[in-house]
This record gives structure tokens, C-alpha cells and sequence, in this order.
């Protein structure tokens, strides 16, 4: 049963295939989250400056356009008013480094596709939310 007051968080999901977004946006409305979708960079950007209240970015590495999650995290760092949002990396990409340089430009959490399932991601994010009021 969900609370009476409780705050619906909303997430900003870049993810540029179709099928899989749908499924992340079903998993988070399951979870109570409200979510803003963005399929590239420049329209995650966009929805950032015409949001009011976006609580955390749901990230996806590989992005049309020959961009990708690095960048969009590049030009979050730079702004003032969002470079403290929590930005959750969901990639199949596995590599050392590319997680290491993930970490390094300060995202919250990297999780790999493949090793982790849906339902706990969206609860380690719900965990970082809560915690973060």
C-alpha cells in the first residue's frame, strides 16, 4: 500500500531503444517513479532545462548520433544547477575502464545490463532517493 504523502520522484530515462524503454518505464512506475524520457543527448539536455524537478538520470552509454553517455554526463558536470543530480549508468558496457571513467566524472552508480536485473536497479535507486531526502 503506498503511503498517502509520499513523494513520486522523477526520472529522466536516455535510452534510445524503444523496446527496452518501454520496460524500464513500466518497472518504474511499478516503483511509484514518474518518468521523462529523452532518445539523445540534446533532447535530455532540453527536458533538463524545461524541467523544474527531475530527481535523477536513468542512463543508457551507447546513444545515436555517435554520442554517449559520457558526454551527457560531461555537460551535466558543467552546469551549475545539475551537477549534483544523481546520474545511475545502465549499460551492457562491461569494460574496466570505461566503468572507471564513469566513476571518476561523478556519476552515482554504474550497474551492467547483463549482471543485474531490472527490479534491483530500480530499488538501489529508490534506496539512493530516500536516503537522499
Amino acid at each position: 500500500m503506498m503511503e498517502k504523502n509520499k513523494k513520486r520522484h522523477t526520472i529522466l530515462v536516455i535510452e534510445d531503444e524503444e523496446p527496452i524503454l518501454r520496460v524500464i518505464i513500466e518497472k518504474l512506475s511499478l516503483h511509484n517513479f514518474n518518468t521523462i524520457t529523452a532518445g539523445t543527448i540534446e533532447d535530455a539536455l532540453n527536458t533538463l532545462q524545461d524541467e523544474a524537478r527531475i530527481d535523477a538520470v536513468w542512463l543508457d552509454h551507447y546513444l545515436p548520433g555517435g554520442k554517449s553517455g559520457i558526454d551527457f554526463v560531461r555537460a551535466i558536470k558543467k552546469s551549475v544547477v545539475w551537477k549534483h543530480l544523481p546520474i545511475f549508468v545502465v549499460s551492457n558496457t562491461a569494460g574496466k575502464d570505461k566503468i572507471k571513467q564513469y566513476r571518476e566524472m561523478g556519476i552515482t552508480q554504474y550497474f551492467v545490463k547483463v549482471e543485474n536485473h531490472l527490479g534491483k536497479i530500480v530499488e538501489e535507486i529508490e534506496t539512493y532517493l530516500k536516503q537522499a531526502v
